[in-house]
């Protein structure tokens, strides 16, 4: 996601945030207006938080995994 983008005023996107913003939020590399922009639209949206928790439940698990 460019740095354009996230500067934006407008909303951000369910294709936004599946598209990279949910890989960024989870590792903590938005900015603060990029938080608070990502916030705001979990807060509205259902699917998209369930996507957050899905990939948040998937990199735990792969944390779990040895190598063989």
């Amino acid at each position: 996601m460019s740095a354009a983008a996230l500067t934006s005023a407008a909303p951000v996107s369910c294709r936004e945030f599946a598209d990279g913003l949910v890989t960024e939020h989870m590792e903590d590399a938005l900015d603060v207006h990029g938080r608070q922009r990502v916030h705001e639209h979990l807060a509205g949206c259902p699917d998209c938080g369930r996507l957050l928790d899905e990939m948040t439940a998937v990199v735990r698990l792969l944390g779990t995994l040895r190598a063989a």
